[in-house]
């Protein structure tokens, strides 16, 4: 499954730039996937680990606004977990550092969510989760959960002018345990104004 065509591009007419997402399945064997998507920029580089997207330090929301813990070369940053652990926490966003450069602020109604100077939405990141009604305790857990960034297309031409060397990668891990356990890995990355020719 290592192709773009095998994973979304776009939520409700926004282009999606960045994920932290899991996605369980309920049987013996609990198999699970995970994905991290996100922007790096300065070129393709095969060897570029997720983690460079990490933040460098556990941030609250009050730090990630005051730019704290993110590098420029991180446009999306997603939250390290150390203290604070949880579906909750694993958000990811757009560097806020990088989005008030584009001359983005946040907005006062919605966390994580950035307008232009005119009020129109730029880019946000929402929290999901979704799961099977029949499952029953033990087994609570959901069978989908994590955290999108999606951003409109005005976005994406302001993100592709300001960094055009900003590159779109994806990660993907599958694991299995039981008695036939499994694990299997792999990454895609392409130049952002390739991926969605704006």
């Amino acid at each position: 499954m290592a192709d773009w065509t095998f994973y979304p591009e776009s939520v409700a007419n926004l282009k999606l730039i960045g994920e932290r997402t899991l996605f369980i399945r309920p049987d013996w064997e609990w198999p699970r996937e995970e994905r991290y998507r996100g922007l790096l920029a300065k070129g393709l580089n095969t060897n570029e680990e997720r983690e460079r997207l990490a933040s460098h330090i556990e941030l609250t929301y009050e730090s990630y606004i005051a730019g704290i813990g993110q590098d420029q070369d991180q446009l999306l940053v997603w939250n390290s977990e150390r203290q604070l652990v949880g579906p909750a926490y694993r958000w990811i966003a757009i560097n806020s550092n990088f989005a008030m450069s584009l001359g983005w602020s946040l907005s006062k109604l919605q966390p994580f969510e950035w307008l232009d100077e005119s009020g129109q939405l730029m880019v946000k990141s929402v929290m999901w989760r979704d799961g099977w009604v029949g499952l029953e305790p033990p087994h609570t857990e959901s069978l989908g959960e994590g955290w999108l960034v999606l951003a409109t297309t005005t976005a994406i031409k302001a993100i592709t002018q300001k960094r055009p060397d900003s590159v779109l990668h994806l990660w993907v891990e599958r694991h299995s345990h039981g008695k036939k356990p499994s694990q299997a890995s792999w990454q895609l990355m392409s130049p952002l104004v390739d991926r969605f020719s704006v």
